[in-house]
């Protein structure tokens, strides 16, 4: 526990197995991809952006199973660090992505940075404290590369949001950048474990390239003092089955803009290793992605698309609209 007040980073383990075919049977319900599609997002991070990998039964399951192990963690955290009104602190479950990469996949290199939620959705008074992680879903070891302690200078993400805004990259000439390369840790995510960490902690996601197939759910998890949820249009993306807004406050895509210069020049869907993974962006949307879908790199809702998928269950809504109690 006392990672997550100093360094910033915590593991714990929540599962009792790897869910790599659970993971690929759900990708295979997805409506907005054909049955022959074999990458359902482009670039080499691997990060989902079809509105049903925020909606299916495997998201929705695994989100039930990491509050319940972590709120103990939470608890404690507020009781060492608002020890005067920790009771009354709740604890919301924000939508984030699923994370297919696979093997030999190479992602983007990305300067250290900080994520940070859009101050405009925050109240000082609300003390809200938002942090990220992932549940590493597979059979192999994940690592996370980060700077222990690199949280302690802000009380609160409201408090971050002044000083910054989004993905908020270090400058590579700032002593700060120099301090994080002298002192960055890489850290192990075993399998089943999930990482919990403030999301403005100093992390970085290395250009690795992938030895094993990783599996992963992205977890957004907000404490606060608030009465009402982060997103005021988290109930209707529900009902819509629509693609959220993650913790940041960016809406995830399917491809970036840097793909569209590829729109009609070959390129290599995952990496040089799966020659056969090639061609043009047009190409790669007509070999994976349902012909009735307008051709856009973010995702609409399945009700626009009229595909049929599974709903929310009143619990399931009631579970992901609720601001949890912790005490």
């Amino acid at each position: 526990m006392n990672s997550l007040i100093i360094d910033g980073v915590c593991t714990i383990k929540i599962l009792n197995k790897d869910y790599e075919t659970e993971f690929k049977d759900i990708e295979k319900t997805f409506p907005e991809y054909k049955d022959t599609a074999t990458t359902f997002v482009l670039g080499g991070f691997g990060a989902y952006g079809n509105p049903s990998s925020f909606h299916n039964a495997l998201v929705k399951k695994l989100r039930e199973k990491a509050l319940n192990k972590v709120k103990q963690i939470f608890r404690e955290y507020l009781q060492n660090k608002r020890p005067e009104n920790y009771g009354d602190y709740k604890i919301e479950c924000l939508f984030d992505r699923m994370m297919h990469r696979h093997i030999k996949q190479v992602p983007s290199a990305e300067t250290a940075h900080r994520d940070v939620t859009p101050g405009k959705l925050l109240k000082e008074k609300d003390d809200d404290i938002l942090f990220g992680g992932w549940i590493n879903l597979s059979k192999h070891d994940q690592y996370f590369i980060g700077l222990p302690g690199s949280h302690l200078e802000f009380k609160n993400t409201y408090e971050v949001s002044k000083a910054h805004i989004g993905f908020c990259k270090l400058d590579i000439k700032s002593d700060e950048y120099k301090e994080y390369q002298k002192n960055k840790k890489k850290f192990v995510v075993k399998p089943g474990h999930i990482i919990i960490f403030p999301q403005h902690l100093l992390h970085e996601v290395l250009a690795n390239k992938s030895e094993n197939e990783q599996f992963r759910l992205f977890t957004g998890w907000r404490l606060t003092l608030s009465n009402t949820v982060l997103f005021n249009n988290k109930e209707e993306t529900i009902d819509d089955l629509d693609v959220p807004y993650i913790p940041s406050g960016q809406v995830p895509s399917i491809f970036s803009k840097m793909h569209i210069m590829f729109k009609n020049k070959e390129f290599y869907w995952i990496g040089k290793d799966k020659p056969i993974e090639k061609g043009t962006l047009l190409e790669w949307w007509d070999k994976n992605i349902n012909i009735n879908i307008p051709f856009n790199r973010n995702m609409s809702s399945l009700k626009d698309y009229n595909l049929g998928y599974e709903i929310y269950t009143q619990n399931q809504k009631k579970f992901m609209m609720t601001l949890h109690k912790l005490f």
